[in-house]
């Protein structure tokens, strides 16, 4: 067997090599395609024998393997030389052929030049779209990356300014000096002047104004009511001297126009936090009563400015987004 196995495929290498050693257009040369086919049988043929031989279980064919391999890359050695031999056959059929005669002859090669440089102008169109296409993705994509970039500095333009409201929230809630945190405000924005007035001191904390009311109010009372005294008539002019004396106070909230009445509703929206309602009220005592409260009334004052004033700049920043 090992001896029939390299007959076989001294046979095919022999056929391999005389099929290169000719080839197409050598003496005794035939018709590649045609040769390459009746090699393909024969291989099929050897490989079904192989297969047949190593399918009998009583023949040991571990010593075969070795001249297989070999026989396998001689054969594969043969296929690439013969799809060499068919791609410069095809090569030389594109070319034109020349008979010997003049006019025809020239008549081929102006052909083969003429379809040369169409070939050459369709793959210059081809290539000047491409560049047109990749000039165009990358403009698009310049494009892309500046507003991505755009959009990215005003987000953090806007997260930084959220922070800096956050910040200057709570200094006015604290009545902490908040001039800093105006530094890093975008400069497009501008800064309502309450808070420009209030940033180097920061403005009366809520609770402090809240603690201050009653005193200002005992002091404002009697002031008041000795200003409407004039208007009030019999026991209630009685009544409202006792008060002034006594400094007798409504604690809780109540209709009417004197001045307890209106220190008592004025008291009830500061214990709600409503300094707003506080100050309306107060405008409706005379003016000793008034004039006993300007200091409360000034820093309740600038406390409602600033405020108003963080709201309009909290809507100012809202503009960035």
């Amino acid at each position: 067997m090992p001896l029939l196995l390299g007959g076989v495929a001294a046979g095919a290498i022999g056929f391999g090599a005389a099929y290169v050693a000719l080839g197409p257009g050598q003496p005794g040369g035939s018709d590649p395609t045609a040769q390459s086919d009746a090699q393909a049988e024969e291989i099929a043929s050897l490989a079904a024998e192989v297969e047949r031989i190593g399918s009998q279980p009583a023949i040991d064919l571990t010593g075969l393997e070795a001249e297989i391999a070999e026989v396998t890359r001689a054969l594969a050695d043969l296929q690439e030389t013969l799809t060499g031999v068919e791609d410069r056959v095809t090569a030389l059929e594109a070319r034109p052929v020349l008979t010997g005669d003049a006019e025809g002859d020239t008549a081929s090669v102006v052909a083969a030049l003429d379809a040369m440089q169409t070939r050459l102008a369709e793959q210059e169109a081809r290539n000047a779209a491409m560049a047109d296409d990749m000039r165009r993705i990358a403009e698009e994509t310049a494009a892309n990356i500046a507003a991505a970039e755009t959009r990215a500095q005003a987000s953090l333009t806007t997260a930084r300014a959220q922070a800096t409201l956050s910040q200057l929230r709570a200094a006015l809630a604290s009545g902490a000096p908040f001039q800093g945190l105006l530094a890093d405000l975008p400069e497009t924005v501008e800064v309502p002047a309450p808070l420009a007035r209030a940033a180097e001191t920061g403005i009366p904390r809520l609770a402090d104004l809240q603690t201050r009311f009653p005193v200002a109010a005992r002091a404002a009372l009697p002031v008041a009511i000795r200003e409407t005294a004039a208007q009030t008539e019999g026991g209630n002019r009685l009544g409202a001297f006792l008060r002034s004396q006594l400094g007798m106070r409504s604690i809780t909230p109540r209709d009417g126009d004197d001045p307890d009445a209106v220190l008592s509703r004025a008291q009830a929206a500061v214990s709600a936090g409503n300094l707003t309602a506080a100050l309306d009220e107060i405008t409706a005592l005379p003016a000793g009563g008034q004039a006993e409260l300007a200091d409360w009334v000034a820093d309740a004052g600038a406390r409602v400015e600033a405020e108003g004033a963080l709201d309009a700049l909290a809507a100012d920043l809202q503009t960035l987004n």
